[in-house]
């Protein structure tokens, strides 16, 4: 990917994600909970480079919204572990589809 087609995926992608009002840090824990279902919020921050204060602001918001979920580690129960709901893994799989969409038009020579 050229980097002109990479700053017109980036500037593609908001008005996707807004029609299901997301943010791009919301889908990037929704994309990376998609591959590797149960994270620790260490793992999940490490995974989308998003501070801890910014990673549990959109994980509350996602949980609040049916799209994520917490549980208690089964090793540690001070640990909690984020998992993909099925509402999520459907939001999911419909934005993935609009982005794929989305980057296929622009990838396309002027």
């Amino acid at each position: 990917m050229t980097i002109t087609t990479a700053r017109r995926a980036t500037a593609s992608l908001e008005p996707v994600l807004l029609t299901e009002n997301l943010s791009i840090e919301e889908w990037l824990i929704l994309d990376v909970l998609s591959e590797a279902d149960g994270l620790s919020m260490s793992q999940l921050a490490a995974e989308t480079l998003a501070s801890k204060a910014t990673l549990s602001r959109h994980v509350d918001s996602l949980v609040s919204r049916a799209s994520i979920y917490r549980q208690v580690g089964p090793e540690d129960r001070r640990q909690f572990l984020v998992f993909l709901s099925t509402r999520g893994r459907a939001l999911h799989g419909f934005v993935s589809a609009q982005i794929i969409k989305t980057i296929a038009e622009i990838d396309q020579p002027d």
